[in-house]
């Protein structure tokens, strides 16, 4: 509805009038409703049309909430209301609503026995009008007027405004509100002089009703108001504008407060409105109700001024499109006002905050668990049961195969929401130790002997995704390796209770006896990773390579396959190691301090100005990646040597030393399984320790990813399954199953392909 040049007259009767009104009853109260339409007036216009008023008695709810000061023949409790635009149908009875369809019968607009019509819920429901202007639907039911009848199809209770009423009940397919305009706007509709009128002589001469009012008698009689319907939340101010008048009435004498008149114009207070022009008006609507005057006096204030008020407590409710104005007791103190506009606007943005914040969750949720995939872990059948989506049956071999169908299926399944089971899962898994052995099958694993003679250790530094971490373990374990986890300082509890849980139930997987507060390119990760070298060397188990993984790493390899290539390597180690480009080199020539800084990793090393030292005992500087296969022989010498401590202690401040630290050791003269300085570069394409894709090579060197990109590098999908295990590498990075759960799943697979058919022909032999 649009209220923007509509205002408001409120006429209170004279107390001569009746006690109680006889539409509504002792415990009913008058409420205000916009009509079915209301026409713009032009600003300067003074001419007030004649109106039509109703009353409607409000449902039983509204009742409840009225204050405990209306009595029986308190005169407040017939108030009428009256549109100065005069283009307005105002409330006045439920009779009334009746009146004007008698008033189209008189004029030959609508006979009796018209039908009327209403579309709800693709049904149409009719109804005919009868000679009294009431109507009777299909049932037989008679009601008085069409927002009864609207009432009665609704049910529960909803309460239905007569404006509404007359938009919606159609009569020869246009609402009842076009019929009830044509008529008020061509003059066919005299004022109409209720019973109700204090002075019925004075209204049929056309004279203006000005019923009277003493100032006090207003103030006690807006304190009364309780509740006011509206047609729709268009309707509701905004808190500012209502604030504005509020404010303006604190600062002003109450016998300058004419302006007030303009909101709701209360009759009898002696006080005269403006033109919108006058006052400066926009398009925004006002429907405030405020006192034109007060009778108490300001001690001591001899220029006539009253004492001021602070107004009622406004309480929004826009979604059933009503305003309750709960009374407040007055105060005194000015002073408190700021702080409660400014406490009430910051709990209404808090609501409205926190109902979009719901709303969208509500969405969310609705959305992901219709499109939720689930992709379990190979050989994992139970323990995962509180898992709720869409499980997907993957065909690994038709993937390995390159079959477009199965990959087609698997870069759709990328596409929607991944479920992944969390660290709470992985406890829940471990919880029982003998049936986690046996579930996952830690017990049955086979074994060769030329495996057995042959141990490998791990050195796996972790600090996420607890259920990823069992995977990596599960693919690379053997009973006869040891396991070395290191866990960061700063993961969560459920990851860290998850390991202790792995380290516990397998007989040879341990945690590293000094933990590391990782962060990223620092000399911690090195040291994370000493640490467990460290421990390994005392570990019982005579291991002859150790290799290390972190968490987004996957072997290409069974156990068997490593083994017989490590062998192949007599000692020797496998890594990279180059000569630095001029942008490394930056790396160790100038000394890094770790900051925090605004992005993903919190805090970093960065390069300050000041330049390093010359490394130790004239060690030339090489770089290469933190991965390796390190022999036991070089971890051995590495850990009693002097030159690799003080170059340890060198690299404190440089930026990610663990990617040149190995890389340059491996070059020194006399170290086990050295590689000599003028020998050539070993790239990652040479070194098989580890296999990653970078963005900017694709298409010369490998094809392109099917998975995704981080920090340019690839996260792979499952496309590349086939390209993976051929390529000739141990292990590859990255894998994430919240980005190809279909990748991980499959190598799981052809790796246990492998491993079984490896033991079938051992046995047969």
């Amino acid at each position: 509805m649009d209220l923007v040049k509509a205002y408001v007259t409120m006429k209170e009767k004279l107390s001569t009038q009746p006690t109680s009104c006889p539409e509504m009853g002792q415990k009913s109260i008058d409420t205000l409703k916009p009509a079915p339409d209301i026409v713009k007036e032009p600003a300067a216009a003074s001419v007030r049309k004649n109106t039509l008023t109703r009353r409607d008695v409000l449902p039983e709810e509204a009742i409840s909430h009225q204050g405990s000061s209306l009595k029986p023949g308190n005169t407040s409790e017939c108030i009428s209301f009256r549109m100065k635009a005069g283009d307005a149908l105002i409330q006045g009875s439920a009779g009334d609503s009746s009146r004007h369809l008698s008033e189209l019968i008189q004029r030959g607009l609508m006979a009796p026995g018209s039908v009327l019509q209403l579309q709800f819920k693709s049904h149409w429901h009719k109804a005919h009008v009868q000679a009294n202007g009431r109507i009777k639907d299909s049932k037989g039911r008679v009601h008085v007027a069409p927002e009864h009848w609207l009432e009665s199809i609704l049910g529960k209770n909803i309460p239905v405004s007569s404006a509404y009423a007359w938009d919606k009940v159609m009569f020869r397919d246009k609402p009842l509100s076009h019929y009830l305009l044509n008529t008020e706007s061509a003059g066919h509709l005299p004022q109409t002089c209720s019973e109700d009128h204090v002075d019925v002589q004075r209204c049929q001469a056309g004279a203006p009703l000005e019923p009277t009012l003493t100032e006090a008698s207003t103030l006690g009689l807006m304190r009364n108001i309780r509740i006011i319907h509206l047609v729709n939340d268009g309707e509701l101010m905004p808190t500012a504008l209502l604030e504005r008048h509020w404010e303006k009435l604190l600062k002003m004498d109450f016998s300058e407060c004419e302006d007030w008149q303009w909101e709701v114009d209360i009759s009898g207070g002696g006080g005269r409105g403006r033109t919108d022009a006058d006052r400066g008006v926009t398009d925004s609507p006002t429907l405030t109700l405020a006192p034109t005057g007060s009778s108490t006096p300001v001690p001591g204030n001899t220029h006539g001024s009253h004492d001021r008020r602070t107004p009622p407590n406004w309480l929004f409710c826009g979604a059933v499109g009503e305003v309750f104005m709960e009374r407040e007791q007055l105060k005194n103190e000015n002073k408190m006002y700021p702080l409660l506009h400014r406490l009430r606007h910051r709990c209404f943005l808090f609501s409205l905050s926190l109902l979009a914040v719901c709303l969208l969750k509500l969405v969310y949720v609705r959305v992901t668990v219709r499109d939720n995939i689930y992709i379990e872990p190979y050989g994992i059948t139970v323990g995962l049961s509180s898992i709720h989506a869409h499980r997907y049956d993957v065909n690994c071999t038709a993937i390995y195969e390159l079959d477009p169908v199965e990959i087609g299926k698997s870069l759709e399944i990328k596409r929607k929401v991944i479920v992944n089971v969390d660290d709470d899962a992985t406890i829940d898994l471990t919880s029982d130790c003998r049936t986690f052995i046996k579930t996952r099958g830690y017990d049955e694993v086979p074994v060769r002997e030329s495996e057995r003679s042959f141990p490998l250790a791990y050195s796996l530094v972790v600090h996420k995704n607890a259920p990823m971490v069992e995977r990596i373990l599960h693919a690379i374990y053997a009973p006869h390796n040891i396991y070395c986890i290191h866990y960061d300082h700063k993961s969560s509890p459920a990851f860290i209770k998850a390991i202790q849980n792995l380290a516990h139930c397998i007989h040879n997987v341990f945690i590293v006896s000094k933990l590391e507060s990782v962060e990223y390119a620092h000399i911690s990760r090195l040291n994370a990773d000493l640490n467990c070298l460290s421990d390994l060397l005392r570990s019982e188990v005579k291991w002859k390579y150790v290799i290390n993984l972190c968490g987004q790493d996957f072997p290409l390899r069974t156990n068997y396959e490593l083994v017989m290539e490590l062998k192949q390597l007599n000692g020797s180690n496998m890594l990279e190691t180059s000569q630095p480009s001029e942008l490394k080199k930056q790396r160790f020539l100038f000394q890094h301090q770790l900051k925090n800084v605004p992005y993903e990793y919190h805090r970093i090393p960065v390069k300050t100005k000041v330049a390093k030292d010359l490394p130790p005992h004239g060690i030339e500087v090489f770089m290469g990646s933190a991965y390796f296969v390190l022999s036991r022989d070089f971890v051995t010498h590495i850990n009693n040597n002097q030159l690799a401590k003080d170059f340890l202690a060198w690299s404190a401040d440089t930026y990610s030393p663990d990617e040149h630290f190995w890389a340059t050791l491996v070059r020194v003269p006399g170290v086990p399984g050295h590689i000599p300085r003028s020998e050539a570069d070993i790239t990652d394409l040479k070194s098989k320790t580890r296999l990653v894709k970078w963005n900017y090579l694709e298409g010369n060197l490998y094809p392109a990813c099917t998975g995704t990109h981080m920090r340019s590098v690839c996260i792979y999908g499952a496309a590349e399954l086939r390209w993976l295990l051929s390529f000739g590498h141990w292990f590859a990075n990255k894998f994430d199953p919240k980005v190809d759960p279909i990748l991980i799943k499959c190598l799981e697979e052809k790796l246990m392909e492998r491993r079984h058919n490896l033991h079938t022909l051992n046995t047969s032999g």
